[in-house]
Parts: C-alpha cells; structure tokens; sequence
C-alpha cells in the first residue's frame, strides 16, 4: 500500500501541480517564451523523475 501510495502521489499529483507551477512562472517571467520553457521543463522532469524518485520503488 505504501509504494501505492508514493506513487500516486509522485505521478498524478505532483506531476501536474509541476506543469502548472512552471506554466505560471515562466508566464509571469518570461511571457514571450513561456510556451517553449514550459515544453523543455516538462521533458526534464519526465527524465529526472525516475531518477529522483525511483528510490521508492523498494517500498514493496
């Protein structure tokens, strides 16, 4: 239950919360280059997330 648990909230929770809060900054920050920061932000978590969190998997 516990793996279960991290990875719902590793994936369907923290993922999107991630996308939004990098779509606004780069809104507010950059407003003319928001759309390509957001783009390049999104591949880099989908290449570090496993990396970061993949450590819980050991939680069977």
């Amino acid at each position: 239950m516990f793996k279960s648990l991290l990875s719902i909230l590793f994936s369907d929770f923290l993922f999107p919360v991630y996308i939004f809060a990098c779509a606004s900054l780069f809104l507010w920050l950059l407003p003319d280059h928001w759309v390509l920061l957001t783009f390049i932000s999104i591949i880099v978590f989908i290449i570090v997330h496993p990396i970061i969190f993949g450590r819980f998997d050991k939680y069977d």
